[in-house]
């Protein structure tokens, strides 16, 4: 997951994407600042992998960061009426994004869900 992150944001800087729908993030900081929140979210979640299970329950937090930031701008893009697939990509950084590290915070690694 971190890695993950990390690529993300570094393709960011590389290639910088449409900005529309981002306007609520662009408003406080150019896209190449915000590329640099998906990097070290993504180095710190790569670095709490490492951690026993509970212990890296704060590389959860940190990976839940940019998407959930990218998720509330396009979300509002939607709401105020700047972007019309906003509130689609909203749900779709919700679920697919903060929704699976979330479920992925719930399980240690080593239970077996296999029947006996």
């Amino acid at each position: 997951m971190g890695v993950g992150k990390t690529c993300l944001g570094i393709s960011l800087i590389v290639e910088p994407p449409n900005p529309a729908g981002l306007g609520l993030l662009t408003h406080f900081a150019p896209l190449h600042c915000w590329a640099g929140v998906w990097i070290l979210a993504g180095v710190a979640t790569f670095t709490s992998a490492w951690l026993p299970f509970t212990r890296d329950r704060w590389g959860f937090v940190i990976a839940s960061v940019p998407p959930t930031l990218w998720a509330f701008a396009y979300g509002w893009a939607g709401l105020v009426g700047d972007y019309a697939r906003g509130m689609w990509v909203f749900v779709w950084y919700m679920t697919s994004h903060c929704g699976v590290i979330w479920c992925a915070s719930r399980v240690p690694p080593e239970q077996d869900r296999r029947p006996v």
